[in-house]
C-alpha cells in the first residue's frame, strides 16, 4: 500500500448475522484471513456453511473475543442498539493490540454516541456495508470526531483493496446515504397510508429507473431492521421524518419481509428467487468504481452518466412483482380517501419519492457531512440502486435545475414535508448548479 499507509492483513468480524457473514465472505473471497466471532454456536455454524471449500482455509470460528487479539481491523455487526454495541466494545477492546482499529457496521447510530466511553476513540470509525454485501461495491467510511485521519486512511485503504469505492462521510444519523434513504422510504409509507396503491409507487420508481421500488426495498432490507433505523432518523430529523404506524403494526405482525415470506408483498419460493435474479442482474449493470491507471475514478460526479444505464426499459422486462400482501391492500382501502389517492399521478408520485431527497441532499452539504456532490452521487448509484443513466441524485438534479426542483415541491403543497433548504434556493436565485459550486 502506498503513502505509508499500514495495510490491514487479517480481519475480525462480531456478528454471524445476514450482514456480519456476508462481510466475512467478501473478505475472504479477496484472500483476507477472517476470524469470526458470536455468541451463537447456531449461528457460526450457519456463517461456515456459507463459505466454500477453499475459502474456509482462511476462517477462524470463536465465541470468544480474546481470540481476535491479532486482528488489524475488527468490524462489529451486531443489532442496532447503542448499549449492545458499547457492551461489546468493552468486552473486546481490552484483548486489542494497540494498533488495531474498530470499526461498527451501523448504518444510523452515530460515531460519537458509540465512541463516547472508548479508551482509544481515534481508532474508532463507522464501516458501513450495504445489502446486499456482494452486490452494492459502497462502503461508508463514517470519521467521529475523534476519529484520526491516520484510521481513516487504513480503512479507505482496504475498502479499495476489497475493490469497492469508499466514501468519506462526517458523523450525523444516517451518515450520508441512509440519511438519503428515508426520506424517499418514509414518502412511501406516507402515501401508503393515503391509499396510493403499492402498484402505483413501486412503478413511479421502477419506471424512473431505480433498481427496485422503495417497499421491494424495505422488504429486502427487513421491516424490522428498517423501523430500528428509521427510529433513530425520526428522533434526529422529526420535521421531515415520521415513524410510520403502519410499519410498527406490520413488524408486530411478524411480517418482515422477505425473511419471514411477508412484508408488503407475500414470497414463496419461486418470487424469492425471481427476487434474487433480478438483484443480480441489476448489481452487475453497475461496475465497480476502480481507480484507471491514470487515477481517475471512471463513476467520480458528472462521470456517473458514462456509467451502463439501468432505466425504465430494463426494469420494465423484469418478471412481475410478488403479490401485494392482501392484508396490506385491505388497509389501504380502507385508508383511501375520495379524490386524495386519485390525483397522484405517476410524476406527482415520482416527485414525491425523489425530491426529498434532493432536499437532504443539499442539506449534508450545507453541513459540510460530504466532500462534494460526487460523493452524494455515488452513494446513490452505488449504495442506493439510483439510475447510472442519469449520473446520480445531483446530477439529475442538476438537469432539471433548482428552480425546477423548488417549484416541483412547492406545486405538492401539503403531500411534501420538504421545505427547500437553504443551498437550494440560493442556487435558484442565481441559476447556479451543484457540480457548478
Amino acid at each position: 500500500m502506498s503513502d505509508g499507509v499500514v495495510p490491514i492483513r487479517e480481519v475480525g468480524v462480531i456478528g454471524a448475522g445476514v450482514m456480519g457473514a456476508a462481510i466475512a465472505g467478501e473478505h475472504v473471497r479477496h484472500g483476507f484471513p477472517v476470524a469470526i466471532c458470536d455468541a451463537s454456536e447456531a449461528a457460526l455454524r450457519s456463517v461456515h456453511s456459507t463459505i466454500s471449500q477453499e475459502g474456509r482455509r482462511l476462517v477462524r470460528l470463536t465465541s470468544d473475543p480474546a481470540a481476535l487479539a491479532q486482528c488489524d481491523l475488527v468490524i462489529e455487526s451486531i443489532g442496532e442498539t447503542a448499549a449492545a454495541k458499547q457492551h461489546l466494545y468493552a468486552q473486546l477492546l481490552p484483548h486489542l493490540k494497540p494498533s488495531a482499529i474498530v470499526a461498527s457496521n451501523t448504518s444510523t447510530i452515530p460515531i460519537a454516541e458509540l465512541a463516547a466511553a472508548l479508551p482509544n476513540p481515534e481508532r474508532f470509525c463507522g464501516m458501513h456495508f450495504f445489502h446486499p454485501v456482494a452486490k452494492r461495491p459502497l462502503v461508508e467510511v463514517v470519521c467521529g470526531p475523534t476519529t484520526s485521519k491516520a484510521t481513516v486512511a487504513r480503512v479507505v485503504g482496504h475498502v479499495q483493496a476489497l475493490q469497492r469505492r469508499a466514501i468519506v462521510a462526517q458523523d450525523g444519523p444516517g451518515f450520508i446515504v441512509n440519511r438519503l434513504l428515508f426520506p424517499h422510504l418514509a414518502e412511501a409509507l406516507t402515501m401508503l397510508s393515503e391509499g396510493v396503491a403499492p402498484e402505483a409507487i413501486e412503478r413511479a420508481a421502477v419506471d424512473f429507473g431505480m433498481a427496485m421500488g422503495p417497499l421491494r426495498l424495505m422488504d429486502e432490507i427487513g421491516l424490522d431492521t428498517t423501523l430500528q433505523a428509521g427510529w433513530v432518523l425520526a428522533m434526529a430529523f422529526p420535521d421531515r421524518i415520521v415513524a410510520s404506524p403502519l410499519l410498527v403494526t406490520m413488524v408486530k405482525a411478524k411480517q418482515l419481509g422477505c425473511k419471514s415470506g411477508a412484508g408488503f408483498f407475500v414470497y414463496d419460493e419461486t418470487s424469492s428467487a425471481r427476487l434474487s435474479q433480478q438483484t443480480d442482474r441489476i448489481a452487475n449493470s453497475v461496475p465497480l468504481l476502480r481507480r484507471s491507471s491514470a487515477g481517475a475514478d471512471p463513476l467520480a460526479g458528472t462521470a456517473c452518466k458514462q456509467a451502463v444505464a439501468h432505466g425504465s426499459a430494463q426494469h420494465g422486462s423484469e418478471s412481475a412483482a410478488p403479490g401485494i400482501n392482501p392484508a396490506l391492500a385491505k388497509r389501504i382501502a380502507q385508508w383511501a380517501v375520495a379524490g386524495n389517492a386519485n390525483r397522484q399521478t405517476p410524476q406527482a408520485i415520482a416527485d414525491r419519492l425523489l425530491l426529498p431527497m434532493v432536499c437532504e441532499a443539499a442539506r449534508i452539504l450545507e453541513e459540510g457531512r460530504a466532500s462534494g456532490p460526487e460523493e452524494i452521487d455515488a452513494g446513490t448509484v452505488l449504495g442506493l440502486g439510483f439510475p447510472a443513466s442519469r449520473g446520480g441524485l445531483l446530477s439529475w438534479a442538476d438537469t432539471l435545475g433548482a428552480a425546477e426542483v423548488i417549484n416541483r415541491i412547492q406545486s405538492l403543497g401539503a403531500a411534501c414535508r420538504n421545505e427547500p433548504p437553504k443551498l437550494l434556493v440560493d442556487l435558484a436565485k442565481r441559476q447556479g448548479l451543484f457540480y457548478g459550486e
